[in-house]
């Protein structure tokens, strides 16, 4: 079965569908579909291998039909050691309050208008939301009765997503795939949006690139990073100016 919803990310072509794969004829690929979640990586996260990020999505998504977002984050760092207790407390709280930003950050259909008459940040038709981590953004635009997709490059978190929707009780796409290689056919979304993203990618030209390709003609994109040269502390490690330091120094 063909699904024209959907296509290659490497080579662009059409996919055909089964229960637990989909396919592309044109190179051969072929892209698993796990925890009810495709699988469209042509490459890893930075943090884990392929292996290693499905398997601990496989671990967190047992019983996770019985588990709230809330206790489902608690699992997610309980199985995160080398993250200090202290760090995952800060980004379990932000976690949490996701919706809520999301819906401070922009001004959906029929919400309130931005200053100086500008457009809203999200327009009618569908929306994707690149690296949406844990279905903050997709769940608080979802409530608004838009067609979202969400796509992470991190398996894991997605599982952690299905939760939040659930819970939130809606329904939205959640597609595992890297920024640099969607899965989409150009001139697919009416708006795109990417937050806290390209601070985590080598190098953000192709992640505008892919962005701009699946965006529709006139389509808003909306996308936000971290200041990397604020006095402040750097939210991931906690370390203060640290985007001043040379980059070779800031692997360390």
């Amino acid at each position: 079965m063909r699904d024209r919803t959907l296509v290659c990310p490497q080579c662009q072509g059409p996919l055909g569908s089964a229960p637990d794969a989909y396919h592309c004829d044109p190179c051969g690929r072929r892209y698993p579909i796990l925890c009810g979640i495709p699988d469209f990586r042509l490459e890893p996260d930075r943090y884990l291998s392929l292996e290693d990020d499905r398997a601990k999505g496989a671990r967190l998504h047992e019983g996770s039909d019985r588990c709230s977002f809330a206790e489902m984050l608690d699992r997610y760092w309980s199985m995160t050691p080398e993250v200090a207790p202290e760090l995952a407390r800060k980004f379990r709280a932000h976690q949490l309050a996701e919706e809520r930003i999301a819906e401070a950050a922009w001004a959906g259909p029929g919400g309130p208008a931005r200053p100086g008459g500008a457009a809203p940040l999200i327009v009618p038709g569908p929306l994707l939301d690149v690296g949406c981590s844990t279905a903050g953004l997709v769940a608080a635009a979802a409530k608004r009765g838009m067609a979202v997709t969400g796509v992470d490059a991190a398996f894991r978190w997605l599982v952690v997503g299905q939760v939040r929707l659930r819970e939130a009780g809606v329904h939205a796409t959640l597609v595992c795939a890297n920024a640099e290689h969607l899965p989409f056919p150009g001139d697919t979304f009416a708006t795109v949006t990417a937050h806290d993203l390209v601070e985590h990618v080598v190098d953000p030209a192709p992640v505008f690139g892919e962005c701009r390709r699946v965006a529709r003609p006139g389509a808003t994109c909306c996308f936000s990073t971290n200041n990397r040269y604020s006095l402040l502390p750097e939210p991931h490690v906690g370390v203060w100016a640290v985007g001043w330091l040379p980059s070779s120094w800031q692997a360390d």
